[in-house]
């Protein structure tokens, strides 16, 4: 009975909004209408709404698909060119399909990469001011094992007797600074690493990079800019006043291609990006070298779940002096590089300040935590949140995915 007395909260509630809605009286006994809310009609409010979506996946879209202009192979040579990027994508994709582990393509591949690392050792030496100096390894006999889950189930994944091309662009630091060359390997006097030749030229026709190579070398060479400048500012100095180098760069791309497929997106798309990107920084002005040693690692085995990069991390000499990664993937048949996995915030933060065109996508990182995604790419090897031990950053470009591993 003593809860009888009090209001019911629903009528108390109801009498409220019925006073808001329908005529009221006032005192002197006339009855005013409240006036309609515009913005409180259902329909136009659900207009609204999907007006503004509409125009915001629009824009979004267009965004994701604008890519930079393309620049012809008569560019000045210190300009990217996807023309001339274009030609590498011919001389893997068109001329050497089929590089998978054991086949004699991908041998000829790892020689067709030695052989622009060495003219990139040329464009090096004819600088006047002898301000960089470049190296190139071919590290034959690349093996191990780690031992990594599929979908959740445990194996153990072996290899042995790969073959990974590394390629290092050192800043001079004065005149007579030191080589960035490990004393356990030896060169001959054209470049190549004394343990594997290579001859003959390969041929390229009937093939293009995809219209975000200039996207994905200016993101990728700005962010080494970044992540140079990061290593130099934390790097130790010795007892004098002259600093020691800074820990180097990792940008790494593979070269040999899923079964079935010529790989020319993935990834000899962004292998030519990078002998591209590099010939550009070779050939312009001493203000567009990095900071810090680039160590460009040809990867020749990465389809085989990353064994090529974990063959690098765990016994590559270049290894042992790297700051920081960059990871060139593709999941597509062009677009605009996007970020897709990250290690973390100052990374982030370095690829988003000296990107020109800086585009990510957080929800891939989270599908790729998860383990739904039944696949990977060698960042997972890199990265100090998974095998590795490195900061860094994965990134790939995205449309078209339905051509992923077939062209």
């Amino acid at each position: 009975m003593a809860n009888a007395s009090k209001p019911d909260r629903k009528m108390v509630a109801l009498t409220a909004a019925r006073a808001r809605i329908l005529p009221q009286q006032q005192p002197n006994g006339e009855r005013v209408v409240a006036k309609p809310v515009p913005w409180a009609n259902p329909r136009l409010m659900l207009l609204g709404i999907f007006a503004y979506y509409s125009i915001m996946l629009f824009f979004a879209h267009w965004r994701l698909q604008w890519t930079p202009a393309v620049q012809p192979a008569s560019a000045p040579p210190h300009l990217f060119s996807e023309e001339r990027a274009a030609a590498h994508v011919a001389a893997l994709a068109g001329g050497l399909p089929d590089r998978q582990i054991s086949m004699p393509q991908l041998q000829q591949a790892h020689d067709y990469i030695v052989r622009q690392g060495r003219l990139l050792q040329q464009l090096a030496e004819a600088r006047e001011a002898r301000d960089v100096e470049v190296k190139v390894y071919r590290e034959d006999n690349v093996s191990g094992s780690v031992a990594m889950d599929f979908t959740g189930l445990p194996f153990t994944n072996a290899y042995r007797g790969l073959t990974n091309v590394v390629i290092t662009i050192t800043p001079l630091l004065g005149s007579s600074s030191s080589s960035n060359t490990p004393a356990e390997e030896k060169q001959d006097p054209q470049g190549g690493d004394t343990r594997h030749g290579s001859t003959g030229d390969s041929s390229s026709s009937g093939s293009s990079s995809s219209n975000g190579g200039h996207a994905a070398a200016e993101d990728a060479s700005s962010t080494a800019t970044a992540a140079a400048a990061a290593a130099t500012s934390s790097s130790p100095k010795d007892s004098g006043s002259r600093p020691q180098q800074p820990r180097g760069l990792l940008i790494a791309a593979h070269h040999d291609s899923a079964v079935a497929s010529p790989g020319a997106s993935d990834d000899a798309s962004m292998v030519g990006v990078m002998l591209e990107a590099a010939r550009a920084l070779l050939s312009g002005p001493a203000s567009l070298l990095p900071a810090a040693p680039l160590v460009l690692l040809f990867d020749g085995g990465e389809e085989n779940l990353c064994q090529g990069a974990h063959g690098f991390m765990s016994s590559s000499p270049h290894a042992r002096n790297l700051g920081a990664f960059v990871n060139l993937e593709a999941m597509g048949g062009g677009g605009l590089p996007l970020l897709f996995q990250h290690t973390g915030a100052w990374t982030l933060a370095a690829w988003a300040r000296g990107a020109r065109h800086a585009r990510g996508s957080r929800i891939a990182q989270d599908l790729f935590d998860t383990g739904v995604i039944p696949g990977d790419t060698d960042y997972r090897m890199f990265s100090a949140r998974h095998f590795g031990s490195l900061p860094g950053l994965d990134i790939a470009f995205t449309r078209d995915s339905l051509a992923y591993h077939t062209r």
